[in-house]
């Protein structure tokens, strides 16, 4: 007998009512495929994605479909008397509590839709994962038949690879790790020689660039034509041109004798140079004469001063005072004929007798 299978297919919300009825067994089954199809689909921009409504991992397809098929059919032929479990995980102790009820059979009511016998309740999905469950572990025949046109329907259904686990000594992971270690290295090599390839193959196209710009510039420069500069025809020292002479002229003078060419030599003259004479210096004369010990009046540049016979040089503290002095100066240097600064000298100025 042929039997029709359901195209509808569970969405997000059922899928998460769906998982409050799976035994351990189903759990892990479940978890496996989970872990399976988020490394296929990885999770990159996972906050951005939405799980579309309606879409269900193909490898539940099956398990999805199986309890919709027991509740549609529940709906039209009835069920017998089972017990559903619950599995409740309090989210503080972690703990699993499981809680077992006993569901009635079902009658046939006045509109021809079954519902509990005890209470009148209709069958939900929630109890159809249940009571599928139970189907599928005693293989009852409609779970053979469903199964049959399920695979008419979409060929086999893989089970997920259970994951072995291999156990190995120390020795053997050390020696694993230092393989793994060392083919990281040799790929870390090579990615850098392949660096080094890379960055030497564009120096050298680089180069090649640069001679063949090089040769273009030195080709065109060959190509220029070359211009020879032609030197200027300079006049040179000569006699006057003759006078133009007339018809009637020409016709009563002589026959002029053939003319003679005369080269005039060009001179070159030469300037000579003569040294400009040496400018004399007048020697300058120190006409000053201070007996020893003394102070005399000194006139300099339009000025009166006291100078003693050392060059020392005051101010004229009084008019025709040789021997009363001002401020001092300094001492008056002849070859440079400026007063030079130096502490005062002291006065040693002779009496006269």
């Amino acid at each position: 007998m042929a039997m029709e299978i359901s195209e509808n297919v569970f969405g997000m919300e059922q899928l998460l009512e769906a998982v409050d009825g799976l035994d351990a067994d189903n759990l892990v089954l479940l978890i496996d495929a989970a872990s399976s199809r988020l490394k296929k689909v990885g999770t990159k921009g996972l906050k951005s994605k939405k799980v579309a409504t309606g879409q269900v991992p193909s490898q539940l397809t099956r398990n999805y479909e199986w309890v919709t098929f027991v509740q549609q059919d529940a709906k039209l032929n009835g069920w017998e008397a089972f017990v559903r479990r619950e599995t409740k995980k309090d989210k503080v102790t972690q703990v699993e509590t499981v809680t077992e009820y006993d569901m009635s059979a079902s009658v046939e009511g006045a509109d021809g839709v079954y519902v509990y016998a005890n209470n009148g309740e209709t069958f939900t999905h929630g109890h159809a994962m249940s009571y599928s469950k139970i189907l599928k572990d005693r293989n009852d025949p409609l779970w053979q038949q469903f199964l049959e046109a399920f695979t008419e329907k979409v060929g086999e259904v893989v089970a997920p690879k259970v994951k072995e686990v291999k156990k190995i000594s120390a020795e053997e992971a050390a020696a694993m790790k230092a393989e793994k270690e060392a083919r990281a290295a040799a790929e870390k090599e090579n990615k850098a020689l392949e660096k080094a390839a890379m960055k030497a193959q564009k120096e050298a196209e680089k180069e090649m660039e640069r001679v063949r710009k090089l040769a273009e510039k030195e080709a065109k420069e060959k190509k220029k034509p070359v211009v020879t500069k032609v030197p200027m025809v300079t006049p040179v020292k000569r006699l006057p041109s003759p006078a133009p002479v007339t018809d009637a002229a020409a016709a009563a003078a002589p026959a002029a004798a053939p003319a003679v060419a005369v080269v005039t030599p060009t001179l070159v003259l030469k300037k000579k140079v003569v040294p400009p004479a040496p400018v004399k210096v007048e020697q300058r004369k120190d006409t000053w004469a201070c007996p020893q010990g003394k102070m005399m009046l000194w006139e300099w540049k339009g000025k009166t001063y006291v100078r003693d016979y050392r060059n020392g040089v005051w101010e004229q503290a009084a008019e025709d005072a040789a021997e009363d002095v001002g401020k001092w100066q300094g001492i008056y240097n002849f070859e440079k004929d400026v007063i030079e600064e130096a502490e005062e000298l002291s006065m040693e100025v002779e009496d006269d007798e």
